[in-house]
Protein backbone atom coordinates (compact mmCIF):
# COMPACT_ATOMS: atom_id res chain seq x y z
CA UNK A 1 0.00 0.00 0.00
CA UNK A 2 1.07 3.42 -1.19
CA UNK A 3 2.18 5.95 1.67
CA UNK A 4 1.61 3.36 4.86
CA UNK A 5 5.17 4.21 6.03
CA UNK A 6 4.70 8.10 5.24
CA UNK A 7 2.01 7.85 7.75
CA UNK A 8 4.06 5.92 10.15
CA UNK A 9 6.86 8.28 9.92
CA UNK A 10 4.13 11.56 10.56
CA UNK A 11 2.85 10.10 13.53
CA UNK A 12 6.05 8.99 15.22
CA UNK A 13 7.62 12.46 14.96
CA UNK A 14 4.66 14.19 15.29
CA UNK A 15 2.60 12.51 18.13
CA UNK A 16 5.02 12.95 21.79
CA UNK A 17 5.65 10.08 24.00
CA UNK A 18 3.82 9.72 27.11
CA UNK A 19 5.81 11.21 30.29
CA UNK A 20 6.14 9.35 33.38
CA UNK A 21 4.40 10.46 36.39
CA UNK A 22 5.97 12.58 38.44
CA UNK A 23 5.54 11.15 41.72
CA UNK A 24 7.02 7.74 42.55
CA UNK A 25 3.52 5.89 43.54
CA UNK A 26 3.82 2.57 42.51
CA UNK A 27 2.13 1.79 38.90
CA UNK A 28 2.05 -1.16 37.02
CA UNK A 29 0.40 -3.42 34.61
CA UNK A 30 0.17 -7.10 34.84
CA UNK A 31 0.41 -8.56 31.21
CA UNK A 32 0.68 -12.36 32.01
CA UNK A 33 0.66 -15.21 35.04
CA UNK A 34 1.22 -18.63 35.41
CA UNK A 35 1.01 -21.10 37.98
CA UNK A 36 4.43 -23.06 39.09
CA UNK A 37 3.79 -25.95 41.56
CA UNK A 38 6.42 -25.03 43.65
CA UNK A 39 6.37 -21.15 43.86
CA UNK A 40 2.33 -20.28 43.23
CA UNK A 41 1.19 -17.76 41.38
CA UNK A 42 4.08 -15.96 38.90
CA UNK A 43 2.80 -12.96 37.41
CA UNK A 44 4.91 -10.76 34.78
CA UNK A 45 4.02 -7.56 35.35
CA UNK A 46 5.59 -3.80 33.39
CA UNK A 47 6.15 -1.44 35.99
CA UNK A 48 5.57 2.11 35.20
CA UNK A 49 6.58 4.20 38.36
CA UNK A 50 7.56 3.31 41.37
CA UNK A 51 9.65 0.45 42.88
CA UNK A 52 8.27 -3.33 43.52
CA UNK A 53 10.22 -5.29 46.65
CA UNK A 54 9.90 -8.48 48.43
CA UNK A 55 7.90 -8.56 51.17
CA UNK A 56 6.09 -5.28 50.21
CA UNK A 57 2.34 -5.47 49.81
CA UNK A 58 0.48 -4.75 46.96
CA UNK A 59 -3.06 -4.24 45.62
CA UNK A 60 -4.92 -5.07 42.29
CA UNK A 61 -7.27 -2.24 41.47
CA UNK A 62 -9.70 -4.51 39.54
CA UNK A 63 -10.69 -6.28 42.80
CA UNK A 64 -9.28 -4.31 45.77
CA UNK A 65 -7.18 -7.41 46.75
CA UNK A 66 -3.67 -7.38 48.61
CA UNK A 67 -1.24 -9.31 48.10
CA UNK A 68 2.28 -9.89 49.23
CA UNK A 69 5.15 -10.10 46.70
CA UNK A 70 7.40 -12.80 48.00
CA UNK A 71 10.44 -12.67 45.28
Amino acid sequence: MDGIDEILEAIVTRVPAPQPPADKTLRALVFDSVFDVYRGVVGYVRVVSGTMEANHAIMFMNNNSRYEIKR
